[in-house]
């Protein structure tokens, strides 16, 4: 144990913690564009009608923050302010969470405390150069970014009749309202198919064990970046599996990120050469709460993940890994990974959507097809298909959904002082029982039945639904 620590307090370049910065904060700011583009969609009760505060200016400057973090500017405090943007936004977000906001706030947190910026950055350049790192830095950032939740999300898994059966890449894939891309030739193949849920269970399973060894890094860092490209494709979660790749590049030989630097060095400046250097002692000292606390964090929101699995049974525990959870979720982004299950699909046989009467098309939410519309991404994508919706749809949340999704898209098209009549139409599917050729192509054909009407006058809306689930 005491040589895996030396192991991991030695110096290293701080290349590749340079590169990780750029791309991960490039795909936060591609959130932060995202809730910028729908902030009235998320945060008014009655999106242009019904708000308390607007959020642009805090949401413009939280952009320019995230800039100066990606190019490494006045790192320290662009970090700091980052951290107190994500605990403001993703923290406080309940309907519109999703799973990759946490995500968001764990880096934030430790990009405060890690050396970021001393590689690829314009604060690099404005001082000497300081490109140090430990690997204690890049095993930090893999194994909470990646390695906790492939944990995690294996106990649920294990736990998953349609993971166990091979059905956990196929199904999902399989419903429209779901698949942002028409994999079904892929999808025809049971054989395929199934093994590649198989082995999504078993490369999350080994992952913890292979990704710090030199020799299985490189064939750890390509089953990773294609696993998460095809969910880049396949589902409507994009920035989860663009952050996702970013963790990965932190496995690329440094070797590689250290020409690559050579080249911006030279010619960007000519400058000594000066290596910051860390006292592994002082690094011990500072790290060893820090990472303690994250780890017992982790630990007791694991064993929750057991609890909700029914594979512990205690009142006692259920009430201390949730007391735990409701600082570690927040804070430091730590929460359970239960994400694609059979809870979510399970008759699940009703899509939603919305249709003009005059001009025949659908609204960007859900199209003819039945697959995600324009709006339809990342939180925008939860919110709709399991909020708004759902397995069991309740007419009461959907109705006021609609009034939500309905009056942005008005305001959002300049059409707030027109007469519009909307329909809103149902597409039935299957609950599938087992692997099927065809079976989205047959989902994806099913006839739109209508299940209601939008009437809107100069702001004043009206919304009559029948029984979704009666249908």
């Amino acid at each position: 144990m005491k040589k895996i620590i030396e192991d991991l307090l030695k110096p290293v370049s701080g290349d590749g913690l340079g590169v990780f910065r750029f791309f991960f904060n490039m795909v936060l700011l591609f959130e932060v564009i995202h809730l910028l583009r729908f902030r009235h969609l998320i945060f008014d009760e009655i999106p242009y009608m019904s708000f308390g505060v607007d959020f642009l200016p805090a949401l413009l400057v939280w952009i320019v923050v995230v800039v100066c973090l990606m190019v490494g500017f006045q790192s320290k405090l662009s970090s700091l302010l980052n951290y107190v943007f994500a605990l403001v936004f993703f923290s406080s977000l309940k309907d519109f969470e999703y799973h990759m906001h946490y995500a968001f706030v764990g880096m934030s947190f430790l990009q405060v405390l890690f050396p970021m910026s001393n590689s690829f950055s314009i604060d690099s350049l404005m001082s000497l150069p300081r490109n140090r790192a430990l690997k204690w830095h890049y095993f930090v950032l893999i194994f909470f970014g990646l390695g906790v939740v492939y944990i995690d999300s294996v106990v649920y898994k294990l736990t998953s009749p349609m993971w166990l059966s091979g059905l956990g890449v196929w199904l999902p894939s399989s419903l429209p309202f779901v698949a942002s891309t028409d994999f079904s030739g892929l999808l025809d193949h049971e054989l395929l198919v199934k093994f590649l849920g198989w082995f999504t269970i078993f490369f999350e399973f080994v992952f913890c064990f292979i990704f710090w060894r030199k020799k299985l890094r490189l064939i750890t860092l390509i089953f990773g970046v294609v696993l998460h490209l095809g969910i880049l494709f396949a589902f409507p979660i994009p920035y989860f599996a663009m952050g996702a790749v970013a963790f990965y590049l932190l496995l690329v030989p440094l070797s590689f990120w250290s020409n690559l630097s050579k080249l911006w060095n030279s010619s960007v400046r000519v400058s000594f050469i000066k290596y910051e250097v860390f006292d592994p002692k002082m690094i011990s000292i500072i790290w060893k709460p820090i990472v303690s606390v994250l780890l017992v964090s982790q630990l007791v929101v694991t064993i929750n993940s057991f609890i909700q699995r029914g594979l512990v049974k205690s009142d006692v525990l259920k009430w201390g890994t949730s007391l735990v959870e409701g600082y570690s979720r927040p804070f430091f982004g730590i929460t359970n990974h239960g994400v694609f299950m059979d809870s979510h699909f399970n008759q699940y046989q009703h899509v939603v959507a919305i249709r003009d009467t005059e001009s025949n098309t659908f609204l960007p939410i859900i199209t003819e097809a039945g697959m995600p519309g324009d709006y339809l991404n990342g939180n925008i994508w939860v919110n709709w298909t399991f909020r708004a919706c759902g397995a069991q749809v309740k007419d009461y949340k959907l109705k006021s959904s609609i009034v939500r999704y309905v009056m942005f898209w008005i305001h959002s098209e300049g059409m707030s002082k027109l007469t519009l009549n909307l329909d809103i139409v149902v597409k039935k599917i299957d609950a599938p029982k087992g692997w099927e050729k065809g079976f989205l192509h047959k989902q994806m054909n099913s006839p739109w039945i209508k299940a209601g009407e939008v009437f809107y006058d100069n702001g004043a809306m009206t919304v009559e639904l029948d029984d979704i689930e009666s249908i």
